[in-house]
């Protein structure tokens, strides 16, 4: 978002609303993110976004 100036422009919030899940649930019959797009999950979206670890 600072890059691309979205942040100097208003924007605050980066919303992953659909899409972002696998068909297929993990053994425990949870959603997963998808592989192909997310292939570090989305804890990992969260950290690099905020810069927080």
């Amino acid at each position: 978002m600072v890059s691309s100036g979205m942040r100097d422009a208003g924007y605050r919030y980066v919303v992953v609303d659909d899409c972002w899940f696998d068909p297929q649930r993990d053994t425990a019959g949870n959603l997963r993110a998808n592989p192909t797009k997310f292939p570090s999950g989305m804890k990992a979206l969260g950290t690099t976004s905020t810069g927080k670890a």
